[in-house]
């Protein structure tokens, strides 16, 4: 690890490195490619790791140091947690250097970069060789209990302190439609929970195991057969003497027939808030009583990056905050979520932050309604872009600009060109440059391609110079340029290109100090009615073609057709 520079981050740096180091917990951090980049004193002593300067000698992947077996049951569920959730907790078989193996519980958290790919895991493991140890020298009382417990009506379960099945009764499978109980332990049973659920159970699941608080939730399972099974499922952290959280111990009850009574379509309304407000994007639940999106509710995420408190919140009317330009699109969509025409509403806004700068917010809206149907919020989810959007911008603009002179590169300059022909100005006149620098060949040849590149920006900045503001000009590739000459007669576009070709006439000193001298051929081709690019390229490139067999350093005019 790169040792921490100066400052209170720094410290808390190395107090946590000290932390980790001095636990008998192992901990590791490792990239996509599973090469693990850092790993505490715990982790090198059960990987016979030399020291941390070891991993950066050699690779040391983290697959080595798992089973086959384990690495195949659980590699596929752990990825598509951490995809899904940024975070995976179970149980794997460890396996040391000499062969001998370790039962671990682990839990890995993913970390992303700003574009949201997975840049690296960190990870905590646990050795509970003893912890089973003591569940196989369990008595015959437990056994006895075991068989109650498996006889049950009920689906009755346990989980280790981080949450992952340990243990399911076959009450527990004939519900949640498992055929094989191993396939629900760790966090296996997931796969069963329906589609449209998982998001909300796996958030209230997560809430309850890091709050150490009693999980109690209403949800669908989906049965082998494709059948949704609605239960009702609670579970409470049980302690040790110490108040150390051992396990959560929970039941699971079919309330099918219950819950199609009773229409139930939503989680209770303590999970509801704990979902919402520590929801990772901004929250608002508006009124669909009104015609404006008055604000009921929102979380903090929400206030933190619209930049307001809750004061200025409460009872706001989003319109107030969302760009003139957006508004209609934004109560179109509104409207047609309300009126049951889409079951969802995506767009890209602007918001306007106190001190008057706009950001760009995703917005996901959708609607949610009372047991009876009836519309009753909507319900946003809004995430800050602007940095993406930003991002985006970039790119777009170097897909069309010369890195070299910062010019329109040839498809922005053909793109501009198509619309200009396309357009009225063209009516009032347009015409064409094309400029080829003689003998250029010879400066990259005999003064090096810098040399040459110097050439090429001097050649920018002086046609930037004489052609007037909203004239086109752009470096179509090599030495080649070419400049669009817009709405003026043509004796004064006719001087404009003169201009151009003497002004490319003179020597130039370079920044060695070197002089060379490259004149330009210009060839100037005016537009013709229904004339295409190509067409006026091609005429304009035969003019400049004219002007080097005429002896270079000139302007030729293409001949044009009578008006």
């Amino acid at each position: 690890m790169d040792a921490p520079g100066p400052g209170p981050t720094a410290v808390g740096m190395a107090e946590l490195v000290d932390l980790l180091e001095s636990s008998n917990d192992l901990a590791f951090i490792f990239d996509v490619s599973g090469r693990i980049r850092w790993a505490n004193a715990a982790a090198r002593a059960f990987a016979r790791i030399d020291g941390v300067d070891a991993l950066a000698e050699r690779p040391h992947l983290l697959r080595a140091f798992v089973t086959p077996a384990s690495r195949e049951r659980n590699l596929p569920v752990a990825l598509a947690q951490l995809a899904q959730h940024g975070s995976w907790t179970g149980e794997i078989d460890g396996l040391r250097p000499d062969g001998s193996t370790a039962p671990l519980s682990i839990s890995v958290i993913a970390h992303r970069r700003p574009d949201g790919t997975v840049d690296s895991c960190s990870a905590i493991a646990r050795d509970i060789s003893a912890a089973r140890a003591v569940v196989q020298t369990l008595g015959a009382n437990e056994q006895r209990m075991r068989t109650l417990v498996d006889s049950a009506p009920i689906g009755i379960f346990e989980t280790n302190p981080f949450g992952s099945c340990t243990y399911v009764n076959p009450a527990f499978c004939r519900i949640t439609g498992v055929d094989d109980p191993l396939e629900a332990l760790g966090l296996g049973w997931g796969s069963r929970v329906h589609p449209d659920d998982a998001v909300r159970v796996g958030t209230a699941w997560a809430v309850a195991i890091h709050t150490d608080q009693p999980f109690t939730e209403e949800f669908r399972f989906v049965t082998a057969a494709g059948e949704d099974v609605w239960a009702a499922v609670e579970a409470v952290p049980v302690h040790d003497e110490s108040g150390r959280t051992t396990m959560f111990l929970g039941t699971i009850d079919d309330v099918t027939e219950r819950a199609r009574l009773e229409r139930q379509r939503f989680e209770s309304a303590e999970l509801f808030r704990a979902a919402f407000e520590h929801a990772p994007n901004g929250m608002v639940l508006t009124d669909v009583s009104v015609d404006e999106p008055i604000v009921l509710r929102c979380n903090e995420q929400y206030m933190r990056i619209v930049g307001r408190t809750p004061d200025e919140m409460r009872s706001m009317n989003l319109l107030d905050i969302t760009h003139p330009d957006d508004v209609e699109f934004v109560v179109a969509g509104r409207h047609a979520l309300i009126e049951g025409r889409i079951d969802r509403h995506d767009a890209v806004v602007r918001t306007r932050l106190p001190d008057g700068t706009w950001i760009w917010c995703s917005l996901i809206r959708s609607l949610v309604r009372d047991a009876d149907g009836h519309p009753k919020y909507t319900l946003s989810q809004v995430a800050d872009i602007t940095a993406e959007k930003a991002a985006q911008t970039r790119i777009e603009q170097l897909a069309f600009t010369d890195s070299l002179t910062s010019l329109p590169n040839r498809r922005a300059f053909v793109h501009s060109l198509e619309q200009h022909l396309a357009s009225p100005t063209y009516a009032s006149g347009l015409a064409l440059l094309f400029i080829d620098l003689d003998h250029f060949k010879v400066v990259n040849d005999e003064s090096g391609h810098e040399a040459g590149d110097e050439i090429l920006v001097s050649v920018a900045q002086v046609l930037r110079s004489i052609v007037r503001e909203g004239d086109l000009i752009a470096r179509l590739g090599g030495d080649e340029f070419a400049v669009v000459l817009i709405g003026a007669r043509r004796d004064e576009m006719v001087h404009v290109a003169e201009r151009v070709a003497e002004a490319l006439r003179f020597p130039r000193l370079l920044d060695d100090g070197q002089e060379v001298t490259v004149t330009a051929s210009v060839g100037m081709a005016w537009a013709e009615p229904a004339e295409s690019v190509d067409r006026l390229l091609r005429r304009a490139d035969e003019a400049m073609y004219s002007a080097k067999r005429h002896g270079r350093a000139r302007l030729v005019v293409a001949r044009s057709l009578p008006r």
